[in-house]
């Protein structure tokens, strides 16, 4: 007889959980909370979690995957606040190497800026194929994706909420956040640029990756062009990485 009080009331109350049906039965008379429950799930009355459902603005048919220095760039925004005032930098990062390409810090980013960013790289004698970034506003501008066309960039949008499909630059985010950002209080803005500035030189010249035979992406890039690569020495120390076996040769 219970069981039955219990599926009318799920039936006239579709959205109530078990819960819900226990306090209504409690109206009328003494019943267990967890033979209630008990009962519930014996239905098979459960309410499935909602899940919504995210307009994808581009098709992605596959990740793709870097075989060269600057074939593959990501990019993204990371913000952070000073003691005064509260700032964004715009991280770009070499998908292949692992170096952080370029830092920008200001209290405001967009679209322009991005384009700056990327035209001064260029200028410098870096210039990407791809670039993977989300579907924030700065990277859905026409502006910015009518400069990518122009210079022959292919933009490689990320699916919208899905961060994990642009890893190199989240984990990079990860580590700034965690070695840098979380570390250091900053004054103002001039005293942020200042230490984040520091502290790519670090990530790039000193600071060992895990991912590229625990060197520093700076030296990982010389050896590369250099193509001298000590390939006995990484397979002995266990780090004969995808990277170092694509850029050595390595099957």
């Amino acid at each position: 007889p219970l069981l039955e009080e219990i599926k009318k009331l799920a039936l006239k109350y579709p959205k109530y959980g078990s819960r819900m049906i226990h306090s209504k039965l409690r109206v009328r008379h003494v019943v267990n909370a967890k033979k209630v429950y008990r009962l519930y799930l014996q239905a098979n009355l459960q309410l499935k979690k909602p899940t919504r459902k995210k307009k994808c603005l581009v098709t992605r048919r596959h990740s793709l995957v870097a075989s060269k220095p600057d074939q593959i760039w990501s990019m993204d925004f990371v913000h952070d606040r000073a003691m005064v005032t509260a700032f964004r930098t715009l991280n770009i990062i070499d998908n292949y190497t692992r170096e952080s390409t370029y830092f920008r810090v200001d209290r405001n980013l967009n679209s322009r800026d991005v384009i700056l960013a990327l035209e001064h790289l260029i200028q410098n004698g870096r210039k990407p194929e791809v670039i993977t970034c989300d579907n924030g506003p700065e990277f859905r501008a026409n502006q910015f994706q009518k400069w990518c066309a122009e210079n022959n960039i292919k933009i490689d949008f990320i699916e919208p909420g899905n961060p994990r499909q642009n890893p190199f630059v989240e984990s990079f985010n990860g580590t700034f956040r965690d070695e840098c950002l979380r570390t250091h209080i900053f004054k103002d803005l001039l005293e942020a640029k200042t230490i984040i500035s520091n502290w790519q030189k670090e990530y790039n010249h000193e600071r060992p990756h895990s991912s590229i035979g625990k060197i520093p992406p700076a030296r990982f890039k010389e050896e590369i062009l250099a193509g001298n690569w000590p390939i006995e020495w990484y397979r002995k120390c266990g780090h004969l990485t995808s990277a170092v076996k694509s850029a050595s040769g390595f099957a």
